[in-house]
C-alpha cells in the first residue's frame, strides 16, 4: 500500500499532507517523492489528524483537503530534497487541492486500461508472411495426408519423410517473405544420419522456422497448444514431434522418454532450453532434460546461436513486423560429447558456446544452473 505525503509548503510553515500521483513516482511539483516506511505511516497519519498541525494556522482549523488526506490510502511521501520549507511559501490550501486533484487524475489515467503496453500491429510484413507461411502448409500438408499410412506401415518412429516436407515449408516460408537466414560455420554440423541434440536461444517464434535452415532432420519439442493450431499443429503432429505440457509433470517425463526414444533410433531432435522466450535477448536459466536426454542416449549436443528473429519479431509479436538491419545467422558452434560428462557439465558449456555469440550488449553473466 502506498503511504502517507510529507508536503512543505502549508500557511504555518509546517508539514501538510497531500496525494501523489503514485508510489511508483519520481519527482511533482513540489518536490522529490520516496516511499515512505510502515513505520512512519501511523507518525504521518498522527499528524494529519492532530489539530493545528497540518497547515491551517489554529487548532482545529486543518482544510477540507487535508482531512480527506488523511483517510486516502494511495498516497506517496513527498518532501523538498529532504530539507525546511521556504521562507515565504504561503501558498495555501487552494494550491494543494488544485495539485492534490490533478495528481489524483494523472494516477487514474496511469492505471488505466488504455494505458497498458498494447501488443505491436502487424504491417504488410506480417500480412504477407501470414498468407505465405498459410498456403505453403496447405499445399504440404496434402502429400503428408497423403503419404501417412505407407510412413506409419514402414517408418512409423523417424517419419523421415515428414521431417523432409516439414522442414521444406518451413524453410520456403522464410525465403516467400525475403527472410532466409545464413548459416556460420556450417562444416561443424554432423552427418544427416547421425542422432544429435541441437540446443539453441530463445527469443521469437520465427526461431522454429529459422533452424530448419540447418537441413538436417529433426524432431522438435513443442507446447501442446501449438499442435491445436489448425494445418500447421496438425502437419506437427503428423511429422512426429513431440508436445509438451509445461505445467504437467507426467507430460514432462512422457516428453523425456520421447526425446530418448528418438535419439536411439536416429533421429535429432531440437530444444530450447531455456524453457519459454526471452524478452530481452539475454539467455535464461537452461533446463536440465534436453542435456539429460541427450547423455542418457549417448548422443553429442550442438549448440547453435540464433540471431535477428527478435529483431523481426519480438517476443510480445504475433508475427513478423520488420525486416531486420543485418541478416538473420544462425552460428553453428562445435559439437559437445556427452560419454562420460554429467548433466550439468554439458549443460554449461552449451550455455556459454551460445551466449559467446551473442550481441556484446545481450550477452549475460547468469550462470544456466
Amino acid at each position: 500500500m502506498a503511504g502517507l505525503a510529507f508536503s512543505a509548503g502549508a500557511s504555518s510553515g509546517g508539514w501538510g499532507l497531500r496525494p501523489a500521483a503514485a508510489a511508483g513516482a519520481t519527482t511533482t511539483s513540489r518536490g522529490s517523492v520516496r516511499r515512505v516506511a510502515p513505520a512512519a505511516l501511523g507518525v504521518a497519519r498522527r499528524r494529519a489528524l492532530t489539530p493545528g498541525v497540518g497547515g491551517g494556522g489554529g487548532i482545529g482549523a486543518r482544510p477540507s483537503w487535508a482531512r480527506r488526506a488523511a483517510t486516502q490510502p494511495a498516497l506517496v511521501a513527498v518532501a523538498r530534497g529532504g530539507g525546511a520549507p521556504p521562507a515565504g511559501d504561503d501558498r495555501g490550501s487552494g494550491d494543494d487541492a488544485a495539485a492534490a486533484a490533478a495528481a489524483a487524475a494523472a494516477a487514474a489515467a496511469a492505471s488505466s486500461p488504455s494505458s497498458a503496453r498494447r501488443r505491436p500491429k502487424a504491417g504488410v510484413l506480417g500480412l504477407f508472411f501470414v498468407v505465405a507461411t498459410f498456403a505453403w502448409s496447405v499445399l504440404f500438408f496434402v502429400p503428408m495426408v497423403l503419404m501417412h499410412p505407407a510412413i506409419l506401415a514402414f517408418d512409423r518412429i523417424r517419419r523421415r519423410a515428414h521431417d523432409a516436407v516439414a522442414l521444406s515449408w518451413l524453410r520456403i516460408s522464410l525465403w516467400t517473405v525475403g527472410l532466409a537466414p545464413r548459416v556460420v560455420h556450417p562444416e561443424r554440423l554432423l552427418s544427416n544420419n547421425q542422432p544429435v541434440m541441437y540446443v539453441t536461444n530463445h527469443a521469437s517464434n520465427l526461431d522454429v522456422y529459422a533452424i530448419a535452415y540447418l537441413r538436417r532432420r529433426f524432431k522438435y519439442v513443442s507446447k501442446s497448444e501449438i499442435f491445436r493450431v489448425p494445418i500447421i499443429g496438425w502437419a506437427m503432429a503428423l511429422t512426429g514431434n513431440l508436445s509438451l505440457k509445461r505445467t504437467d509433470r507426467k507430460s514432462a517425463m512422457a516428453t523425456f522418454r520421447g526425446m530418448v526414444r528418438l535419439l536411439q533410433s536416429g533421429t535429432s531432435m531440437v530444444v530450447f532450453p531455456e524453457g519459454t522466450r526471452s524478452k530481452t535477448g539475454r539467455l535464461g536459466r537452461f533446463r536440465p532434460g534436453a542435456f539429460k536426454a541427450a547423455r542418457t542416449a549417448g548422443v553429442p549436443v550442438v549448440p547453435v546461436t540464433i540471431q535477428g528473429t527478435r529483431e523481426v519479431m519480438p517476443y510480445d509479436a504475433l508475427v513478423p513486423l520488420r525486416y531486420p538491419p543485418k541478416r538473420i545467422t544462425l552460428t553453428v558452434h562445435p559439437s559437445i560429447p556427452t560419454t562420460g560428462r554429467s548433466d550439468t557439465d554439458v549443460m554449461q558449456a552449451a550455455f556459454e558456446a551460445i551466449d559467446s555469440a551473442l550481441p556484446e550488449e545481450e550477452r549475460t553473466v547468469l550462470r544456466p544452473t
